[in-house]
């Protein structure tokens, strides 16, 4: 069956990955067949009968400041332990630039608030029946073919994503900022990771930020210590691979992304990826993937050492799917020697190396 994931990435002090049917989890509540069960820490969390399947989170936080996370981006290369990086998000926070990248995003309409959704809502670890405000926000490209629309006034096609706005947390005018916010550094990511992106779930709260379903889920409280950690957009190209890429490679691709693995000798880029990998792999890699093809300087030297010392197989797999990465742009010039072995693609994924 095709599968269904909301990474509960970034959950304190628990997270969850709710799996299950990725057709039957559109809006019904009654449809997901999941089970609430209550942690010995009285944190509750679900566990969906398709996969029997939970996650544990890799961001833990300084039991000395509240407001802060342990390491929150330099790299944790160590020698003497693979993996090499608990998280992969924190890795560099240059990754996807908010301030300056392309966006394809062009706007967004008002539908209606007086429409009740199935929404996800960590708060209540449940899936609640809510009053939202919706938007039609509006993408200058085709990634989802499924969502395809014409602009009236220029003819021209665009890709037409819903959002939907928790109207118990906000204001109709503080919906349409958070739309208007989200709505453009969505249209930032890569179009291969917007490929299923049908909706955009916006809640108030500090919980973690997910994937799945076709939809991607924001708590807004979250997003703003995101921003000022400066990963906002490398989260979202996490969240987004599970909305797009889980499916297309964990399913379709299989055995190709097994034989990657292999070829790495079994080894992970991060705690999360080694612990969950059959859920979080993918996402984990493909984000130093996106930096490694269009933001090289993003990363140290150290850093890309590390990488393809570890995940040269799966860096060689991403490649070979020809994702359409637009609007992303590669950098014209590279910081570094491209004679230099540790800046060269090609030594890294080939048969030599492995």
């Amino acid at each position: 069956p095709l599968l269904f994931q909301y990474s509960l990435l970034f959950m304190f002090p628990v997270a969850v990955t709710c799996r299950g049917s990725r057709l039957r989890a559109s809006n019904n509540k009654n449809e997901q067949e999941d089970t609430i069960f209550q942690h010995d820490d009285n944190t509750r969390f679900i566990m969906s009968k398709a996969t029997n399947y939970m996650s544990i989170p890799y961001m833990t936080k300084n039991p000395n400041n509240n407001n802060s996370l342990l390491h929150p981006f330099h790299s944790r290369r160590d020698i003497q332990n693979n993996p090499p990086y608990s998280g992969t998000i924190f890795v560099s926070p240059d990754i996807i630039q908010e301030d300056s990248d392309i966006s394809t995003y062009v706007g967004s309409s008002y539908k209606t608030k007086d429409e009740k959704r199935w929404i996800y809502d960590r708060r209540k670890n449940a899936w609640v029946y809510q009053y939202v405000y919706l938007f039609n926000a509006q993408y200058l490209d085709t990634c989802n073919s499924d969502a395809k629309d014409i602009d009236t006034t220029t003819k021209t096609t665009i890709t037409v994503v819903e959002y939907q706005v928790n109207q118990q947390d906000f204001s109709f005018w503080e919906a349409v900022e958070y739309v208007k916010k989200y709505g453009q550094l969505v249209g930032q990511i890569g179009c291969a990771l917007r490929t299923s992106l049908k909706t955009v779930t916006i809640n108030g709260g500090d919980q973690g930020f997910g994937g799945g379903s076709d939809d991607l889920l924001i708590h807004v409280d979250r997003g703003e210590m995101y921003s000022e950690l400066g990963i906002l957009g490398e989260v979202l190209v996490h969240e987004l691979t599970h909305v797009s890429l889980d499916e297309d490679i964990y399913i379709n691709d299989l055995e190709n992304w097994n034989k990657a693995v292999k070829d790495d000798r079994n080894a992970f880029i991060s705690n999360y990826a080694e612990s969950f990998p059959d859920t979080e792999d993918v996402a984990e890699s493909f984000l130093l993937f996106y930096a490694i093809k269009y933001r090289m300087s993003s990363i140290s030297r150290d850093d890309y050492q590390t990488i393809m010392d570890t995940i040269p197989n799966r860096i060689k797999f991403f490649e070979s799917k020809s994702y359409d990465l637009s609007p992303m742009v590669k950098e014209e010039e590279r910081l570094y020697d491209k004679n230099d072995d540790y800046y060269n693609y090609d030594y890294y994924g080939s048969s030599e190396f492995r």
